[in-house]
């Protein structure tokens, strides 16, 4: 049984809001230049009257997004609501993105829903923000100064470009569920021609650095919950839980906040209220039957063309954070060693490379980290660079085990830069496009690693030869003892 609580927000915030620009420049909006819309609409499929568009938009060069459109009877104008979805599996087609959307046409609105980067057809490698597979994404969004965040507004804002040259969209408001009601609440902080926002199943915002769900949602730099992001929204809003608690601090005059108990998703409570408040701010009809609401199978939504690119195409920051190394002397170290002499440390290494250290005259001491996706994820919201970690691993390894030197491999080239030591390098990474996320670590996208090409200076030699690499080593650190080098 639903339980349903109405609560007004009397009084205004109790905190100053937070400046819309901030957001702007702690998300990196604009890093990626955006292109030309080009707008391509599919064919149309129509239920008890209601048109639904699939919809192809260029968001970056190369690189589009898919849409649907809901369109109700009549040649409008509409006021029109853009949809964002929440980390459901799925986008525009997902039950809490067409409920919605149904219900709004029909009630005489229009309704855009917007795929985000890495779902439904556009779910390809080089894409992925969301949960695990997105992890080398977002930290490489980061690294070029942009978040996953970015990517996801700027979505949007496709969406308000394209409704708004449509020529029959009148009023623009957003709506959406969990990370949905995110995008919104962001969108609609960051663009005043939004003339309202309706919040459902909300999370706090920004993220905290170690909170669960899908760390595509964090703010760089911007630790939360901040009450003062929520104060920001400036236009009026409907802010929909499905838990029993207290409305959020900070909420702002303009807003209503309401309990409706039940699953943490967009219910059909929660889209009859939408209705109740988009009735009211928009003059509309104020309510609709919502009967069985259509689930269109996701065929029929699915766009023609989501383009060639990848965000490592796209990325090409003109002005790159720059990484300052803080070696994390704290990381917890194993090290496994083997051979006499010279002591080298060496991280990535495959038992061949091992024995080829050995034979060189070496002793090897084979290093093991641990790796905590949490710990990663805070990283890219607190601004300390996860890599750090595995610096200062390398460092306090090679202080313990008295090493003079390092033999590291792809991804252990950036760590070993940050430790500060001598090394060798096997497959050096030049490009994020080398990177494998099947082997390599998201750590690997230090800030402002790829701009300009890295070109690993502290290393003694770089290349694919591992005996090769191994006698170069060895060279350099017997002409130190010599006091050759």
């Amino acid at each position: 049984m639903w339980n349903l609580l109405i609560l007004l927000a009397c009084g205004g915030p109790t905190v100053n809001p937070a400046d819309p620009q901030r957001l702007r420049d702690a998300l990196g909006l604009g890093v990626i230049p955006r292109a030309p819309l080009a707008p391509i609409e599919g064919a149309a499929t129509v239920v008890d009257g209601v048109r639904v568009i699939p919809v192809s938009l260029q968001l970056y060069p190369g690189l589009r997004v898919s849409a649907a459109l809901w369109l109700p009877p009549g040649d409008g104008p509409f006021d029109a609501a853009l949809v964002a979805h929440g980390h459901f599996g799925e986008g525009k087609t997902a039950g809490e993105s067409q409920a919605p959307a149904f219900a709004l046409a029909r009630a005489g609105y229009a309704a855009l829903a917007v795929d985000t980067l890495g779902v439904e057809e556009g779910d390809l490698p080089g894409r992925r923000i969301h949960f695990e597979g997105g992890a080398h994404n977002r930290a490489l969004l980061v690294a070029a100064g942009s978040s996953a965040m970015a990517t996801q507004i700027e979505g949007l804002q496709a969406g308000v470009q394209y409704l708004k040259g449509r020529g029959d969209i009148d009023q623009l408001v957003v709506i959406g569920a969990s990370g949905g009601a995110v995008q919104a609440h962001y969108l609609s902080v960051l663009d005043q021609s939004i003339v309202g926002a309706v919040l459902a199943a909300y999370v706090p915002t920004p993220r905290e650095a170690r909170a669960g769900g899908c760390a595509c949602d964090a703010v760089p730099g911007w630790p939360g919950p901040d009450p003062s992001l929520t104060a920001a929204l400036a236009q009026p809003s409907l802010w929909l839980t499905e838990l029993d608690q207290p409305a959020p601090k900070g909420l702002p005059r303009r807003a209503e906040h309401e309990v409706s108990v039940g699953p943490h998703s967009y219910t059909e409570p929660m889209i009859a209220e939408t209705l109740a408040f988009l009735g009211e701010l928009l003059d509309g009809e104020g309510s609709a039957d919502l009967g069985q609401l259509p689930n269109l199978p996701a065929e029929a939504l699915r766009s023609s063309d989501v383009g060639p690119a990848s965000l490592s195409d796209v990325l090409k920051p003109a002005h790159p954070p720059r990484w300052r190394p803080d070696p994390d002397l704290d990381t917890p170290t194993t090290a496994t060693c083997d051979g006499a002499g010279p002591v080298v440390i060496a991280a990535g290494a495959r038992e061949d490379e091992l024995q080829a250290l050995v034979q060189a005259g070496l002793k090897v001491c084979a290093l093991t980290v641990t790796f905590d996706e949490v710990d990663q994820e805070a990283g890219l919201i607190t601004q300390r660079p996860y890599v750090d970690r595995f610096a200062g691993a390398l460092l306090s390894a090679a202080r313990r085990e008295r090493a003079e030197a390092l033999y590291v491999t792809r991804a252990w080239g950036v760590a070993a830069e940050g430790a500060g030591l001598p090394y060798v390098l096997r497959e050096p990474l030049t490009r994020p496009q080398d990177v494998d996320t099947a082997q390599d670590p998201p750590w690997v996208h230090a800030p402002g690693w790829w701009w300009p090409t890295p070109t690993y200076p502290g290393a003694i030699l770089t290349g694919d030869d591992p005996a090769a690499l191994a006698a170069a080593l060895a060279a350099a650190l017997a002409g130190r003892r010599t006091g050759q080098l």
